[in-house]
């Protein structure tokens, strides 16, 4: 019997040089992000262990990305810890004020590598999966494990596959496309499994696209999403090429399923579950408050390019308010140099900081009672993004920059047409 892309990938890392479903290994972590949310839980463990030196401090990366820059003292603390950590244990990867970001984004500017075996102490690091590596998030103690002995044990997980063909609709997205793949099976089909997604219009897809697909599928209850590394996640990582790694034809997955995203239109997660997915024009002309466009699901440069589509030459709505935030310095960089930052901001947008900013209610940009907001973010539960007494729905970089122009829930490919202003 075939072995899966997620068995491969994993048995790249055992000693045997293969894994099997079910089986529980211990292999060595390529890559450690380890953020500011856990980070002193774990150094706080492993000191207590009596660890004095971290197993490989070059595959270590330490962000502060929840709290950027630090408005309260605990905050500020969270830095000097870091630092002072950095120091201790010969960490050279660490949050640098001017070229900061969110960590799962500053993971993949090139530090992730296709086949890699990387992990987060947060759920999104599910994220890497879209340059090729096999990613997950895990726990505080694993990130202890890791740090003390370089490795982590895990039990290989059953695979999923969807095969998705078919070319998208003007309009429609990477975020639509990731928020339909939550449905296509049932809810616990997706626990503990690797989600291979593979098809003619993922290969078509850009890397940015594909790590909006990886980042979401945390949500689904998977352990991971996996992806084939092809020429475009080579360049994007600046590794050197390497051969394609596939299923074998006759490997084993628990359910496939074919999905046609030609017939795809631009959807929305409503509140207040992640999995709460409609047709965008279900909820058509509903009244937003504020609009979101950021963090690690959708704060990339595409994300920025498709909101200046719709965007240019107009603004944002009265009564309606814009927040920006690039994933990263270098992302709000080049949005500067190409001019998109330009645009965004004659629009009336204001931009943040590249943080998690108000994704995870910790930031700036909160929203009060009664009030309900359009975010490119990954959740949208009741009290995530601010007051318990107000509304997340979560849809792509079009579908929040229409609703900004309009001050309603409005269909993107309207605007995209040159329509209502």
């Amino acid at each position: 019997m075939g072995s899966t892309l997620a068995e491969k990938l994993i048995g790249s890392h055992t000693g045997t040089g293969s894994a099997r479903a079910g089986e529980i290994v211990s292999v060595p972590v390529d890559r450690l992000l380890i953020n500011d949310y856990v980070g002193a839980i774990v150094f706080s463990k492993l000191e207590a262990l009596g660890y004095r030196k971290v197993a490989h401090p070059d595959r270590v990366f330490l962000n502060i990305d929840h709290n950027l820059p630090s408005f309260t003292v605990e905050a500020a603390d969270k830095l000097v810890l870091f630092r002072e950590k950095a120091e201790k244990y010969g960490l050279t990867h660490n949050t640098r004020i001017g070229s900061h970001g969110i960590g799962h984004q500053l993971m993949c500017e090139g530090f992730v590598r296709p086949y890699e075996l990387a992990v987060g102490t947060d759920s999104h690091a599910t994220m890497y999966a879209g340059l090729g590596a096999f990613s997950c998030g895990i726990t505080a103690s694993d990130a202890v494990s890791i740090l003390a002995s370089g490795e982590m044990w895990l039990r290989v997980p059953q695979s999923l596959r969807i095969r998705v063909s078919g070319a998208l609709r003007p309009g429609v997205t990477a975020k639509d496309l990731a928020l339909a793949l939550l449905g296509v099976f049932p809810e616990e089909a997706y626990i503990y499994r690797a989600v291979e997604i593979v098809g003619p219009t993922i290969d078509e897809m850009s890397v940015e696209g594909r790590l909006v697909i990886a980042n979401l599928m945390a949500e689904s209850g998977a352990k991971c999403a996996v992806f084939e590394a092809d020429e475009k996640s080579f360049a994007y990582t600046h590794a050197p090429a390497q051969p394609r790694l596939c299923s074998d034809p006759d490997a084993k997955f628990a359910a496939e399923a074919e999905f046609d995203a030609s017939a795809l239109e631009p959807m929305l997660a409503c509140p207040d579950a992640v999995k709460n997915v409609h047709p965008l024009r279900q909820s058509l002309g509903l009244p937003v408050d504020q609009v979101f466009i950021g963090s690690c699901t959708n704060g990339r440069l595409e994300d920025l390019q498709q909101a200046a589509e719709i965007l240019k030459g107009r603004h944002v709505a009265e009564g309606t308010r814009l927040l920006v935030t690039p994933a990263s310095q270098s992302i709000a960089l080049e949005a500067v140099r190409s001019g998109l930052m330009q645009t965004l901001m004659e629009a009336g947008a204001m931009i943040l900081t590249s943080s998690c900013a108000s994704c995870a209610g910790h930031g700036p940009g909160l929203i009060g009672r009664g009030e309900r907001c359009l975010s490119t973010t990954n959740r949208n539960f009741k009290g995530r993004m601010g007051s318990t007494e107000a509304e997340v729905y979560l849809g792509s970089a079009y579908a929040a920059a229409a609703a900004a122009v309009t001050g309603v829930i409005t269909m993107p490919e309207d605007l995209l047409k040159g329509g209502a202003e």
